[in-house]
């Protein structure tokens, strides 16, 4: 059956985290088909290990895909495109394995919202913070809805669209080329962007992005090492809204470089 939702999640040796993310995809109540695609960047644990047996345990729903060498710290693109080709479903939700979800109805609550409003290309909702301190909000400022232009001149800093709350329609048939020339969640919000506005929907219970527990890809690299990645994104972002030709977006764009 073909799936309404499809769940994209990235791991990397993240045996210690991923049975609860896992566990938050496959507690979903829905009234439609979900798939679970999980791609695993070359993990050195036992994560590919635990990702099989959920594979055989869920043969209709878990699908992973494994990479033999770190796709990361080799070509310094996330490399979620694999992921993305694979997805069947009308709509896409993100969650990083070493994150998870709290609300099992999510998903359901997020795709009747943008069944019933086709201008919209993402909603989000609530998130928290679970580092060394314990669970936090991750801004003092109230999450929010956000127009098309904003998404497309997104700061990188505040509330912003937490990475495991998102729900947006699947646009890689018809923008390949946004998915595969940059891959990464703000940039990819920005390019949501050029499609339609995101709607906050309150009410959801939070999901939980865990930060800095020295198994996650993009943390562990050196702070030199973002900065130039950020710089080198912010420059093929701008160079991809160019080729588009909207001379409005061309320039909220400028202002990142």
């Amino acid at each position: 059956m073909q799936p309404v939702v499809s769940i994209i999640c990235m791991t990397y040796n993240h045996e210690a985290f991923i049975g609860q993310a896992m566990g938050g995809f496959l507690a979903q109540v829905a009234d439609f088909p979900i798939e679970v695609i999980v791609h695993d960047d070359a993990s050195t644990d036992k994560t590919p290990e635990l990702l099989r047996a959920w594979a055989r345990a869920y043969p209709d729903a878990v699908f992973p895909l494994f990479q033999r060498e770190n796709q990361l710290s080799k070509t310094g693109v996330y490399p979620i495109v694999h992921a993305y080709e694979a997805a069947r479903g009308k709509y896409i939700a993100l969650c990083d394995g070493d994150d998870y979800w709290t609300d099992p109805w999510k998903l359901q609550r997020q795709v009747d919202f943008m069944e019933a409003n086709p201008e919209h290309a993402m909603c989000h909702h609530d998130y928290l913070i679970l580092d060394q301190g314990g669970l936090r909000a991750p801004d003092s400022r109230a999450p929010r809805d956000f127009t098309g232009d904003e998404l497309v001149g997104l700061s990188l800093v505040g509330y912003g669209i937490g990475c495991c709350t998102k729900l947006f329609r699947n646009f890689y048939a018809e923008a390949r080329k946004d998915f595969t020339d940059f891959i990464g969640d703000y940039p990819m919000n920005v390019m949501l962007g050029l499609h339609g506005p995101c709607k906050y929907i309150p009410g959801i219970r939070p999901s939980v992005y865990r930060r800095q527990h020295g198994a996650n890809s993009w943390s562990g690299l050196p702070k030199e090492v973002m900065a130039e990645r950020t710089r080198e994104m912010h420059r093929q972002v701008y160079e991809r809204i160019c080729e588009r030709g909207d001379e409005k977006h061309i320039r909220i764009r400028r202002a990142f470089l």
